[in-house]
């Protein structure tokens, strides 16, 4: 989806840029790294790499030589300690992760801040146990595997599944049935038994539906009541205010990643496949990705129900009225919520 006003935006950026007084001079960073995790939820991550859209933003913005480097965590965890670290310039992952860090930032000098979706794609909670039949048939038998713990989205959707189920003071619930597990890892797990459920992203999650017996529980869209932003990208404000043009190639290169999927399915789909390397066939992955309730968008959808539930939880501590907050002005005209 298209950034009304970007390009003015970007020129703007310039301006700001070239505004500065001589006696300091102006350089921004020549590296940008970027940290995600696994699945085609990240599917515009793939289409930057391979067409080298961040690159070529940024060389339209008069950076011919900027050097992006990916790296790949297995969880949120790992993505967010990596940002705190000052490891990466920007972290891809869940809303939940972001919305930790933007809790415990958020009235410090350098505050971590959303800076565009990725869309909303359903998370399913695939168990091999026939007896599952939903999440109120999980018991202290079961092992349910998750990203990571806590602030993984698969680990906090499964905290707002028990507070549907048994009363928000038993959000909780299940957490001590989670353990941690890269989404990659989880189809075979699931299938030798090692656990008992597993809340991934696809395509892993599909490819655990290919064992017989495994079923599909609940999920995101079901506990949401609704579609819902699932992958978040986000950075430090620093970040944003000190480098404009080299946030602006990265926001631009979001919107033309976004575009290019809605445009070209197949082609996103064989990208992803090569980037990857992952060995699901195209016709599978264009499938999921042709799939209604794969809504690929920079535009955020219904990350407040996360923010209030974790806030009324107690996981994050600041209570968030509008999703605007959470977000750079670049982004605030789109409609989102």
């Amino acid at each position: 989806m298209r950034i009304p006003g970007f390009k003015q935006w970007a020129a703007a950026a310039i301006l700001a840029a070239g505004a500065l007084t001589s006696s300091k001079a102006y350089a921004e960073i020549a590296e940008v790294r970027i940290a995600e995790t696994f699945g085609i939820a990240f599917l515009q991550i793939q289409v930057m790499k391979h067409e080298n859209l961040i690159e070529k933003h940024a060389a339209k913005l008069g950076i011919s030589d900027l050097k992006v480097t990916w790296q790949q965590f297995a969880g949120a965890g790992a993505v967010n300690d990596a940002l705190l670290s000052g490891s990466v310039e920007f972290a891809a992952a869940g809303v939940p992760g972001f919305l930790v860090l933007h809790d415990r930032t958020r009235n410090l000098p350098n505050p971590v801040v959303g800076v565009s979706s990725f869309g909303s794609i359903p998370n399913l909670l695939n168990s091999n146990d026939p007896n599952v039949k939903s999440v109120r048939d999980f018991n202290d038998t079961h092992k349910i595997a998750v990203p990571s713990l806590k602030v993984s989205i698969q680990a906090i959707l499964l905290q707002m599944a028990a507070a549907k189920e048994f009363g928000k003071e038993n959000f909780a619930k299940f957490d001590h049935l989670t353990v941690a597990m890269p989404a990659p890892e989880s189809a075979a797990a699931l299938a030798s038994g090692v656990i008992s459920a597993s809340f991934s992203t696809p395509p892993f999650q599909n490819r655990q539906l290919e064992t017989p017996g495994v079923h599909t529980v609940t999920s995101s869209f079901e506990i949401l009541d609704g579609p819902a932003s699932l992958i978040i990208l986000y950075s430090a404000e620093k970040v944003r205010s000190d480098n404009p043009k080299v946030f602006a190639a990265v926001l631009g290169a979001m919107e033309e990643a976004t575009d290019f999927i809605n445009a070209d399915k197949r082609r996103a789909a064989e990208i992803y496949k090569t980037v990857s390397n992952d060995n699901t066939p195209t016709d599978e992955l264009l499938k999921m990705i042709e799939d209604p309730d794969f809504i690929f968008t920079t535009t955020p959808h219904n990350v407040l129900k996360y923010a209030q539930f974790m806030h009324e939880t107690g996981i994050i501590k600041n209570e968030v009225s509008s999703w605007q907050e959470l977000f750079v002005p670049e982004v605030h005209h789109l409609s989102g919520g």
